[in-house]
C-alpha cells in the first residue's frame, strides 16, 4: 500500500498551479477575445476563476473556469442542488462475490463527505450559472448558449475528472477517478453479463442517463424468462412437428400446387409435398403452445412495467429526484422568435403567437411527418417490387433457391432504408419542432420525442405489418389476381413463418451493421480527416491537454439519448408486437441489449465529450410510449393468432371433424379448394399443364354450380377467428388489470422511507416553532412539546424497523 500511496495519480484538468480543478471548458476565436470582456468580469464577480491556453491543434482559445468550493455550496443552494453526507468508500468490504456484480454494484455513489458536492453537482451549478449569465449591456445578452448562436463562442462543454484509460487503470480501485472505474467496470465488454452499476453513473452523468440505463437493464432482465420459454417453444414447434396434421396431412397428397407464374416459359407446377419445410417452419411458429406464450408473454409485459415502476420509485428516493428540473418560463428561442405585445393584466410586455399562426404551423409539421410515413410505405413497395422482379429474372437460374435469396437480398434492402431514414428522421423531428416552436422547454422535448418515434415506428415496422396483415390478403383464387403487387403472397402456407423469418433476419442484420457503424464510423472519420487537414505533424506523438483532448471527442446535445432510448422502445416493440409470430425475438433483442447497452456506454464514457447533467426524475414521456405499445401488442398479436395464424383454423377442422362425423378426409381438404387450370386463360399457355391443382382457400371446387364462390366452412371459420380475438383481448386486458390493482407502485421501503422523511420534517418543524416561543418568552404553551415521543429512539407511532430505513438503502435491500 505504502508504494501505491507514492504513486497516487492526481485526476482531472487543472490550472497551471496545479491546485485548481477546471470544470467547464469555453472555446472560442482570438478575434472574438475583446466581445468576452463582460462576461469574464461577470464571471469573476461571482468568483469564479479563468485561466485562458492556447490550442496545440487547432488556433482555437480554451477558457478554463474553476469554482472555489465554498462559493458552489452557497451555489448549491441557491439553485436547490444538494448536498450528500456521507460516503461508502470503495473498499474490500463493500465486494461482492456475485458473479453478476462488480465493485461499483452496492456502492451508493451519490454520497459523499457532508459539506461536499460531487463532480457532477458542481456541473450541474456551473450550467445553471452559465445559462443566465450576462454578457453584454442589453437585456437580451444572457446566456453562454446564446453567444454560440451569436458566433461569439465555439462551444461550451464540461470536463471529464481524467482520461478514461491510461496507466494509472493497474492501480487498486480506490486510486482511480469515477471517470476510470465507470471504463473499466461498465464501458467494458467483457462486462456485458454484469449488472449496470446505476449509482455510480447518476453519480457522475447525472440522473438522466442513469434511469436510461436503469430502464434498460429493467429490460433485459423482463427478457430472461421470455427468452428461455421462446426457445423452448421452438424446440416443442420443432419436436413436434412430424406428427402434426398441419405438416403430415399436406406431404402425403400428390396434389399439384396452382403456380404463381410471371412468364409461361418459367411457369412449372409442383406437388404440395415439395413445399414441406414452409409448412414444418409455420407449424414451429404457429401451433397451440405458440398461443399460450402469446398469452403468457401479453400478461408479462404488464408485470414487467409494474416492477419498472417500482424500480423507478425507488430510485427517486435514492437520487432524491422527484421532480424534473425544468425552466419554468418561455424557452428563449420561442421569445426571439414571436411578437410581443402589452399585457393588460400583469403590465408587462409579454410574447403573443396569434392562435392562427400556431394552428398553422402545426399542420404544416403535421403534414410532413405524413408525408415522411408515406416515403417509408413507399420504400416498402419498392422493396416489395424489387423482390418480384428478382424472382422473375432469377427463378431460371437458381431455381429452388430463389426464394431465399430474393428474402436476404429484400432483407438487406429494408435494412439499408431503415438506417437511411433514421439518419433523417433524427433531425427532421428537431426541425419541425423548431417550426411549431413551443412556449415551454418540456412541451419541446415531447414534440421531438413523439416525432421521433412516430417515424421510426413508422420505419421499422411497416415492412412487418405488411407481412402480417396484408400480404395476400386480397388473394382469393388463380386468374383473378392479376395486379403486380397482388401476385405478392404466402401461399400455400400461412405468412406466420415469413414474418418470423424476415423478423430474425431484420434484427441480427440491423444490429450487426448498426454496431459496425457505430466502432468503425468514428475513427474513419478522424483518420479522414487528419490525412485531409494535417497540422503540426510534431504535435501528433505528443499527449494534448486534456481540454483540448475532450474538444476533439464527438460533440454531445440535449437529445444525445433521444435516439439510443428509441432504438431501445423499438427493440421493446419488436419483442411485444410479434412474439405470437416469432417466440425466439426475445432471445435475439436480449443479445442485442447485452452489447447495446455496453456500446452505450463505452460512447458516452470514451468517444463523446462529458454530457451536461440533468435533474429528472424518470424516463420521461417514454413512459406514455411504452405503455401505449404494451397496450398495441395486445391487439396486434390477437390479430396475428385470429386473422394472420393457423391455429384457429385447426379448433375449426377438429370441430367440424366432431359434429360433422368426418366430413373432411383430411386437413388438407378443409383448407385447400381445387381449381380446373382450363378456367384460366394463363394456364392453357404452359406447358405440362395438369387438369386441376390446389390452392389455399374454402371455396367450392369447379364441378359446383357456383364454383370458386366461398364455402360454408369459410364462413365457420372467419366467426371462430373473431371470437378468438375478441376473447384473447378481453382476457388479457382484464387479467393486465387485475396485476395493475394487485402489485402497488411503490415498495414498502419506500413507502416507510417516505413516512420516515414527513415524521422528520414534522419533528424539525415543531422544534423551531418551540425554539422560536421560547425566544419570544412564551415557552408554557409548548411544554406539552416535551412530552413527545423521542422518534430517534423507536418511540412513538412509528414502527422502530423504520429506524435503519437508510441503512437498508445503502444495501439495496428491497422489503
Amino acid at each position: 500500500m505504502a508504494k501505491h500511496k507514492k504513486k497516487r495519480p492526481k485526476h482531472g484538468c487543472y490550472f497551471r498551479d496545479g491546485k485548481r480543478m477546471a470544470y467547464f471548458c469555453l472555446v472560442y476565436i482570438e478575434e472574438v477575445e475583446s466581445f468576452l470582456e463582460t462576461l469574464k468580469k461577470n464571471l469573476q464577480g461571482l468568483g469564479f476563476h479563468i485561466e485562458v491556453h492556447d490550442g496545440k491543434k487547432t488556433d482555437k482559445k480554451f477558457m478554463l473556469l474553476h469554482v472555489p468550493d465554498d462559493i458552489l455550496l452557497d451555489l448549491s443552494e441557491a439553485y436547490d442542488i444538494g448536498v450528500a453526507e456521507k460516503k461508502l468508500g470503495l473498499d474490500g468490504r463493500r465486494w461482492t462475490h456475485n458473479i453478476f456484480h462488480t465493485p461499483l454494484s452496492h456502492m451508493y455513489m451519490s454520497e459523499t463527505k457532508k459539506g461536499n458536492l460531487t463532480s457532477c453537482a458542481k456541473i450541474m451549478i456551473i450550467q445553471k450559472v452559465l445559462e443566465s449569465i450576462q454578457f453584454g449591456s442589453e437585456t437580451h445578452a444572457r446566456s453562454v448558449y446564446r453567444m454560440i448562436e451569436m458566433n461569439l463562442l465555439d462551444t461550451v462543454f464540461p470536463l471529464h475528472d481524467g482520461y478514461p484509460i491510461d496507466e494509472t487503470m493497474k492501480l487498486p480501485d480506490k486510486y482511480l477517478n469515477d471517470r476510470q472505474l465507470l471504463t473499466k467496470y461498465w464501458a467494458n465488454f467483457s462486462m456485458w453479463y454484469k449488472s449496470v452499476p446505476t449509482d455510480a453513473i447518476e453519480r457522475y452523468y447525472g440522473p438522466e442517463i442513469a434511469y436510461y440505463f436503469a430502464w434498460v437493464h429493467n429490460f433485459n432482465l423482463m427478457l430472461i424468462i421470455p427468452s428461455i420459454m421462446g426457445l423452448l417453444v421452438v424446440i416443442f414447434g420443432i419436436a413436434t412437428a412430424h406428427q402434426s396434421v398441419a405438416v403430415h396431412d399436406f406431404i402425403e397428397k400428390n396434389w399439384m400446387f396452382c403456380a404463381r407464374c410471371f412468364r409461361y416459359r418459367d411457369c412449372k407446377f409442383h406437388q404440395l409435398k415439395s413445399y414441406y419445410k414452409l409448412f414444418f417452419w409455420n407449424y414451429v411458429f404457429d401451433n397451440y403452445i405458440t398461443v399460450t406464450y402469446t398469452i403468457i408473454m401479453s400478461v408479462w409485459g404488464t408485470v414487467g412495467m409494474n416492477l419498472w415502476k417500482r424500480e423507478w420509485h425507488i430510485l427517486q428516493v435514492k437520487w432524491g429526484v422527484t421532480f424534473d428540473d425544468d425552466e419554468i418560463g418561455a424557452r428563449s428561442a420561442y421569445i426571439d422568435r414571436v411578437m410581443k405585445k402589452y399585457d393588460p393584466r400583469t403590465k408587462k410586455i409579454e410574447a403573443y403567437v396569434p392562435r392562427i399562426e400556431n394552428v398553422m404551423r402545426m399542420v404544416f409539421s403535421i403534414s410532413i411527418c405524413l408525408v415522411m410515413i408515406s416515403v417509408v410505405i413507399l420504400a416498402v413497395v419498392g422493396v416489395i417490387t424489387t423482390k418480384l422482379l428478382l424472382k422473375m429474372a432469377l427463378t431460371e437460374y437458381l431455381h429452388d433457391s430463389t426464394t431465399t435469396f430474393v428474402m436476404i437480398v429484400g432483407c438487406i434492402l429494408q435494412v439499408c432504408f431503415i438506417k437511411g431514414f433514421g439518419e433523417i428522421y433524427e433531425n427532421l423531428s428537431i426541425r419541425l419542432t423548431d417550426i411549431e416552436n413551443p412556449k415551454h422547454q418540456r412541451d419541446y422535448d415531447s414534440s421531438v420525442l413523439y416525432k421521433g418515434y412516430l417515424l421510426a415506428f413508422a420505419n421499422n415496422y411497416a415492412p412487418f405489418f405488411y407481412i402480417a396483415f396484408v400480404k395476400g390478403i386480397n388473394f382469393s383464387q388463380p386468374g383473378t389476381n392479376n395486379f403486380f403487387i397482388q401476385q405478392d403472397n404466402c401461399q400455400p402456407s400461412t405468412c406466420i413463418g415469413d414474418l418470423a423469418t424476415n423478423l430474425f433476419f431484420i434484427i441480427t442484420f440491423k444490429r450487426l451493421v448498426g454496431n459496425l457503424l457505430v466502432l468503425f464510423k468514428p475513427p474513419l472519420k478522424k483518420i479522414f480527416k487528419t490525412l485531409l487537414f494535417f497540422k503540426k505533424k510534431q504535435i501528433a506523438e505528443e499527449r494534448l491537454p486534456q481540454y483540448e483532448t475532450e474538444y476533439n471527442l464527438l460533440p454531445t446535445n440535449r437529445y444525445l439519448l433521444t435516439s439510443e432510448f428509441c432504438e431501445m422502445v423499438i427493440n421493446y416493440g419488436f419483442v411485444s408486437l410479434f412474439f405470437a409470430a416469432c417466440p425466439f425475438a426475445s432471445f435475439f433483442i436480449l443479445l442485442n441489449n447485452l452489447m447495446e447497452q455496453r456500446l452505450d456506454a463505452y460512447k458516452i464514457n470514451v468517444r463523446f465529450r462529458r454530457p451536461l447533467p440533468r435533474n429528472v426524475s424518470g424516463i420521461g414521456a417514454w413512459d406514455g410510449v411504452i405503455l401505449g405499445i404494451t397496450y398495441l401488442s395486445t391487439a396486434t398479436n390477437a390479430f396475428l393468432i385470429g386473422i394472420t395464424g393457423d391455429v384457429v383454423s385447426y379448433a375449426s377442422y377438429a370441430i367440424n371433424q366432431w359434429e360433422q362425423h368426418y366430413r373432411y378426409r383430411s386437413y388438407a381438404n378443409y383448407t385447400m379448394s381445387r381449381f380446373k387450370t382450363e378456367d384460366f386463360d394463363f394456364y392453357r399457355k404452359v406447358n405440362n399443364t395438369p387438369e386441376y391443382c390446389y390452392y389455399r382457400g374454402m371455396r367450392l371446387g369447379p364441378e359446383d354450380e357456383k364454383k370458386y364462390s366461398i364455402d360454408g366452412p369459410y364462413w365457420e371459420d372467419v366467426t371462430w377467428r373473431l371470437i378468438t380475438i375478441f376473447v384473447f383481448e378481453h382476457f388479457v386486458l382484464m387479467f393486465n388489470s387485475v396485476l395493475g390493482f394487485i402489485i402497488p407502485d411503490y415498495p414498502k421501503c419506500v413507502k416507510d422511507q417516505l413516512n420516515l422523511d414527513r415524521q422528520l420534517a414534522k419533528e424539525a418543524k415543531l422544534l423551531m416553532l418551540k425554539e422560536e416561543r421560547e425566544e419570544s418568552g412564551q415557552p408554557d404553551e409548548w411544554e406539552r412539546y416535551d412530552k413527545r415521543p423521542d422518534f430517534s429512539k423507536g418511540e412513538g407511532p412509528i414502527r422502530p424497523s423504520l429506524l435503519n430505513v437508510k441503512n437498508q438503502w445503502n444495501e439495496h435491500i428491497l422489503i
